[in-house]
């Protein structure tokens, strides 16, 4: 609803702002606040590009602020600043749907309360490789009263100690999102080395305090000083033995401290989420790491059961970065650890009951459609297919669906046939790169297998089953000459026994399953 269309007697709302150098990427932000606002206020606190000019386009407020360390003494001064009844803040690059954004206008119009400050997840876009995106809620919504004032150097937040005693706070169903721009690494440097900066600034008027620690530790992390990113966050979980969603935070920010080129050390990584799940046993995102290491173990009894803790009793907390879809990823991961034990009728089961509870989930449909694979059931798999969304060359999608049931019951020349029609008209969904190579390991095409797992790895960079054959099949290529291909394809299919059988070899790590740790991120600002 535009605000040209409400009744006089609404309350007025500000959009309010702090930008420095944002001219890049700014303007999807302002046109977005002016579809709900009465009132979008800009405070700028000493940017050096054209960020003060494109916002006087879009609005008269345009205010300069002398910058002094300190977040929540600019937001201060931004609420000072307001006209509005209500205070609505996006960040630079942030944006609302038309959609969602109407519906926030309409929620203001009608039932916000105005003893109640409301919180909206913001959404931070998947890394390029990644399924999911990250999630935390953070309060963007509240009544303009004197008595709303917010502290910290960075990380602000309302005071709730003392001024607002009686304030409520609930949360919105409406994201915000952030742009692909925040995984920038120049971007994320500045923010690292700003954070840095503010965080030693706090705790020299803080010592000890948990939360600069972190902002600390998660500062260096981004800057891969490693060493003194871990020094911070295992001085936060040995302050108080106390369970505190800072303890919380550092644990994670400790299973996630390792270079991103290395391998992180699964027996190092396994001890701590055994410390940390001791203090948060019914931590979701922990127990889907905890999960992931026992997997990549072997030790595949115990991950399913850390999978199905997390997902039939598991929280979060809201505030702290997390996987959007971590239930989603506990039951696919779940259900995967049924097939690794030959359960598949329980691997079917556990879908079906949580696609009941998140029924848009294209992850769990995808899921879905590979147990159907595996089970040969073909018509059933091309119906829940047929639910997936963004999907390019459908048809051909169904095609290689209709392949890859064909290579499950090891027919494996009618299998190439269909995926490489599939392939042809220009499928590259992982679904089909991924029985394409199945399909010329089985037939013994080193070099088609080679370049489908190629391409295969390009859709999914860190799917650790394309990794085992890429390997494999590099060792191959450095072998001894081999008599021709055609000739030991014909014995090989003929006698029924391939040289590999990569049904069975496929069912020995997860398929299209993100990894449930947490993405290394400084995002909190």
């Amino acid at each position: 609803m535009h605000p040209t269309t409400r009744r006089s007697d609404s309350p007025r709302l500000t959009v309010a702002m702090i930008v420095r150098d944002a001219e890049h990427h700014l303007e999807p932000t302002l046109r977005c606040a002016g579809e709900v606002a009465d009132e979008l206020l800009v405070v700028d606190t000493g940017s050096l590009d054209y960020s003060r000019d494109l916002a006087g386009r879009y609005t008269d407020r345009v205010l300069g602020y002398r910058w002094h360390d300190d977040f929540s003494a600019a937001r201060n001064f931004t609420a000072d600043q307001a006209t509005g009844d209500w205070i609505f803040w996006l960040d630079a690059g942030e944006t609302l749907s038309s959609e969602m954004a109407g519906q926030l206008r309409r929620f203001v119009d009608h039932e916000a309360a105005t003893d109640t400050a409301y919180r909206l997840y913001v959404h931070l876009p998947p890394r390029e490789g990644d399924s999911s995106l990250e999630r935390a809620a953070r309060v963007r919504l509240h009544p303009r009263t004197p008595e709303a004032r917010f502290v910290g150097r960075v990380r602000e937040e309302l005071d709730t100690s003392s001024r607002n005693p009686s304030w409520k706070f609930e949360d919105l169903p409406w994201p915000i999102r952030r742009g692909e721009r925040e995984h920038e690494p120049d971007v994320q440097r500045t923010r690292a080395e700003r954070n840095l900066h503010l965080a030693s600034l706090a705790l020299a008027e803080e010592s000890n305090s948990a939360k600069w620690l972190n902002v600390q530790g998660e500062a260096y992390q981004q800057l891969e000083d490693f060493d003194r990113a871990r020094q911070a966050y295992r001085q936060v979980c040995s302050l108080s033995r106390r369970p505190s969603p800072d303890h919380l935070e550092a644990y994670y920010g400790l299973l996630t401290c390792f270079p991103e080129n290395e391998a992180a050390p699964i027996e190092e990584q396994l001890s701590i989420c055994l410390e940390a799940v001791e203090m948060f046993p019914q931590d979701a995102q922990l127990l889907c790491a905890m999960g992931n290491l026992l997997q990549a173990q072997g030790r595949i009894d115990l991950a399913l059961r850390a999978f199905q803790a997390a997902y039939e009793v598991g929280s979060f907390q809201p505030e702290l970065w997390h996987l959007a879809d971590l239930f989603e990823v506990a039951a696919a991961c779940a259900s995967v650890c049924h097939q690794l034990l030959k359960r598949d009728d329980k691997a079917y089961e556990m879908l079906r009951q949580a696609m009941q509870r998140y029924p848009r989930s294209s992850r769990l449909c995808r899921r879905m459609v590979e147990v159907c694979i595996s089970r040969q059931r073909v018509e059933e798999a091309l119906e829940h297919a047929s639910h997936l969304p963004n999907v390019e060359h459908r048809e051909a999608l169904q095609a290689a669906i209709r392949g890859a049931c064909l290579g499950a019951a090891r027919n494996w020349v009618p299998a190439a046939a269909n995926l490489r029609t599939a392939f042809e008209a220009g499928c590259r969904d992982p679904l089909c790169l991924r029985w394409l190579t199945l399909t010329y390991l089985a037939l013994e095409d080193f070099a088609s297998a080679e370049r489908a797992a190629e391409l295969w790895q390009e859709q999914q960079p860190g799917n650790p089953e394309v990794f085992k054959y890429l390997h494999f099949l590099k060792h191959e290529r450095t072998k001894a000459p081999q008599p021709p291909t055609e000739q030991k394809r014909k014995v090989r299919f003929d006698s029924g026994q391939p040289a590999i059988n990569p049904v069975a070899a496929s069912q020995t790590s997860p398929q299209n399953v993100t990894n449930p740790l947490l993405s290394q991120n400084a995002l909190h600002r």
